[in-house]
């Protein structure tokens, strides 16, 4: 009887240690604070908590250093692109105005409800954002894709995607694609006669790309005409799409698709035949490389759809800062290569330029330049088309 009594007390206090171990951290769990944020945009209103700061972890760069959630992460995805400025209203009735640009990269909102900028941290009841007149522009990078298949012909699920920038029926479409190319800097840059190549216009825009804006998820955007929530590129490092891309698209209906790429492919496009063009003449840029491939592709016979992708001017802009005089010269460069080539190009042909994104010079950096947040310079881009 004593070792069944010992016994049973055995099976009491192991079950005992099965509860504290299984139970009481989620109780604690369940009894630990809860917290919001109220978010204010012009008249719309939106709340951040834990479960969405969880909720969008998976969008987080894998570099990032943010403890919770980069602040601007959680500001696209409840439909802001472009940020002017934000106020912090503390418990304490005291606000703090902090320009986005200034505090982009680093500020973060944590797992507890802190919002950390510039490394200090603070405890709002609400976040006011002053959104940046470019938040509402009219036309995205999202554009391209149906105006390149209206352009062609080719018959695309108008439920999914926006309607074409210009109606107009051409044999031919070309993309020039120049990378890191703001809006506002190709805005200058035809004023001040540096790209007289593209004089004329069937149609221009300032247009928004998708965030973050980079060349990886821009392109994606691009080439199958939806947002990275639907085409599942969302982040840095993600080279591929499951979705149908315009090169996909292009080669069902039976016509020819080629890409030049520079050094590497960028993002995998699908569909299309690819050219790659290495520096040859080891000069440090590839540019001149593709406009030798795009030449010969021309001459050996014309695609019913070219993509050409540029990269000098979001290189050099890295390198020496997006305001630089060696960004204006890589501009100048680029716009001979883009006359030469539509010298070539065969009658009604439709050329669409654009940008992937743009670019900002670095705080206490000017010399250097980067991408990748919810500021002007960044997400601001163009779409240009003309008909030879």
């Amino acid at each position: 009887m004593r070792k069944k009594i010992l016994r049973d007390n055995d099976l009491i206090k192991k079950g005992v240690i099965a509860f504290i171990f299984i139970c009481v951290p989620l109780l604690c769990l369940s009894c630990s604070p809860q917290w919001s944020v109220g978010v204010q945009a012009d008249q719309e209103e939106f709340i951040l908590n834990k479960k969405n700061v969880d909720e969008y972890q998976y969008l987080k760069n894998e570099v990032s250093e943010c403890e919770g959630l980069p602040l601007e992460i959680a500001l696209y995805q409840n439909g802001i692109n472009v940020v002017d400025n934000i106020v912090i209203n503390d418990p304490e009735g005291i606000q703090r105005t902090f320009l986005w640009e200034d505090i982009a990269e680093t500020a973060c909102i944590t797992k507890k409800g802190a919002t950390i900028i510039e490394e200090e941290e603070y405890h709002p009841e609400k976040i006011i954002v002053n959104i940046d007149k470019s938040n509402d522009l009219e036309h995205s990078l999202l554009d391209i894709f149906p105006t390149v298949a209206a352009a062609l012909d080719i018959e695309i699920d108008e439920e999914f995607y926006t309607n074409p920038l210009v109606n107009h029926k051409s044999d031919n479409v070309v993309l020039f694609f120049l990378d890191g190319l703001s809006g506002q800097k190709f805005q200058s840059s035809v004023e001040e006669g540096l790209m007289p190549a593209l004089q004329k216009t069937e149609f221009y825009t300032l247009a928004l790309t998708v965030y973050p804006p980079r060349t990886t998820t821009a392109s994606a955007a691009i080439i199958t005409g939806r947002g990275p929530s639907e085409n599942g590129v969302n982040k840095s490092g993600i080279r591929q799409t499951s979705l149908e891309t315009i090169c996909d698209v292009v080669a069902d209906h039976g016509s020819t698709a080629v890409a030049v790429e520079g050094e590497s492919l960028s993002f995998n496009l699908g569909n299309c035949e690819t050219i790659l063009s290495g520096d040859r003449n080891s000069d440090g840029s590839t540019d001149d490389n593709v406009f030798q491939n795009v030449v010969s592709v021309i001459e050996n016979e014309m695609p019913n759809f070219f993509y050409i992708h540029f990269h000098g001017i979001d290189d050099v802009g890295h390198t020496y800062g997006p305001d630089s005089q060696v960004v204006i010269e890589k501009i100048i460069e680029i716009n001979g290569y883009l006359e030469q080539i539509i010298e070539r190009l065969p009658e009604n042909t439709m050329v669409i330029t654009f940008a992937d994104h743009g670019m900002h010079p670095i705080d206490g950096k000017q010399d250097k330049g980067n991408h990748g947040n919810l500021i002007a310079q960044d997400m601001v881009v163009f779409i240009h088309i003309l008909i030879k």
